[in-house]
């Protein structure tokens, strides 16, 4: 292993899904094949829906291609259908299906992604005595994290909230998302008062808009950490305002998630 992949594999997610078995897949060699073309390649991370595969002819596939894969780990041959839908300097990012996926055991069913969002509150249900309350004005909250189980949302004032409630909120998350919300877990801060929180039947074209969301952000993080984590330490700080930058103009990563992709 060069001393590249080395400083990758420190990655916090890199390489692992959060005490699973499906770090089996990392540093497997994979074949990645389309028409007329096949490539080699070794799998670098595998998290939720995403794996990602360094090789050196990445750039010959395009975002949105349909491939096939046949990876060769220590636990056996997996072979499957995928897509691109992602790719930067030197790596692919395929789809995981999920066939493939419940081959492996989950610790955590949805992965998390961290979000610097907002949302108002619009309604809470006491469920216990079916009791109602329609906010005067919609109350305003932070989301700092997201996935497609839930999300972690942060209130400075006390409502009143307990486990069990619901909630009617609407989500800015670049767009708008109206949703339902389930309290499952609640924590005083000095900021005010956390609160970890479970969607409650989302229709599947909702479901479908914040699953793309997730994907988009979920290669993101990883690739801003995978470049910070490879740059010399004087130069984090140069990467980070470029990264910035480049949320607003676009930048050499490219993302390609339609919603109906498995």
């Amino acid at each position: 292993m060069n001393q590249q992949s080395r400083k990758v594999q420190k990655l916090s997610l890199y390489g692992s899904k959060e005490g699973n078995d499906v770090g089996v897949l990392v540093e497997a060699k994979v074949a990645i094949e389309k028409r007329n073309f096949v490539a080699t390649g070794v799998i670098t991370y595998v998290l939720g829906e995403i794996i990602e595969i360094e090789l050196p002819q990445y750039d010959l596939f395009g975002l949105g291609e349909q491939v096939k894969l046949i990876i060769y780990s220590r636990s056996g041959m997996f072979v499957f259908e995928s897509t691109i839908i992602a790719k930067h300097n030197g790596a692919l990012m395929v789809l995981h299906p999920p066939e493939n996926r419940r081959r492996f055991n989950d610790k955590r069913e949805h992965p998390r992604v961290s979000v610097d969002c907002s949302g108002t509150l619009h309604t809470m249900r006491d469920p216990r005595n079916r009791q109602e309350w329609q906010m005067p004005s919609p109350v305003a909250f932070a989301v700092d994290n997201l996935s497609m189980g839930g999300l972690g949302l942060m209130l400075t004032v006390d409502l009143g909230i307990t486990r069990t409630w619901t909630l009617d909120v609407r989500l800015d998350l670049g767009f708008s998302l109206a949703c339902g919300l389930e309290i499952i877990r609640i924590d005083k801060s000095a900021g005010g008062f956390y609160y970890g929180a479970s969607f409650r039947g989302l229709p599947q074209e909702q479901a479908s808009t914040l699953r793309a969301f997730i994907l988009k952000r979920q290669i993101e993080s990883h690739y801003e950490q995978k470049s910070k984590l490879l740059l010399p330490e004087s130069a984090v700080s140069e990467q980070t305002r470029t990264l910035e930058e480049q949320s607003h103009k676009g930048s050499g990563m490219h993302i390609h998630i339609a919603s109906e992709e498995r």
